[in-house]
């Protein structure tokens, strides 16, 4: 799968379904998923932090990318 492609896809659903812990889930991280499920994001604060994560790296990775 495409990277950029990929971290935008995380990115997304870390925003939005973050707090269930989607984001975790679709990177194969099932064991975290299960925790930030368990515990709503912990309160929020894990899904804020995640989101705010998966943001700078989706930008990262959209400046790497060459222009075609």
């Amino acid at each position: 799968m495409d990277k950029r492609l990929s971290a935008h896809i995380v990115l997304v659903l870390s925003w939005t379904l973050g707090y269930l812990g989607a984001d975790r889930f679709y990177q194969g991280q099932v064991l975290l998923g299960v925790l930030k499920l368990i515990t709503a994001g912990v309160g929020g604060i894990w899904w804020l932090i995640d989101a705010v994560y998966y943001t700078y790296k989706a930008g990262e990775t959209a400046r790497q990318a060459p222009v075609r």
